[in-house]
């Protein structure tokens, strides 16, 4: 039985994240890599805020958009 150290789960997840069998936020969270919440957070408000530019792009209201950010 192989001992379980951090720097092998480190590596395990590394090598699960460049095959994609997990995202960027369980990779951040095994290797308990310093502030992942908020890293995590900031990359989600950047999704948010293309999503956002794509559904004014298609023709959603400004106004609405910023009603939705607030909202989410």
């Amino acid at each position: 039985m192989m001992p379980r150290t951090s720097v092998w789960l480190a590596e395990l997840a590394q090598n699960f994240y460049d095959k994609g069998a997990i995202d960027r936020q369980a990779l951040l969270e095994i290797t308990n890599f310093p502030r992942w919440k908020e890293i995590i957070e900031r990359i989600g408000e950047g999704q948010l805020a293309q999503a956002l530019q794509i559904l004014i792009q298609a023709g959603l209201p400004e106004e609405e958009a910023v009603k939705l950010h607030q909202f989410l």
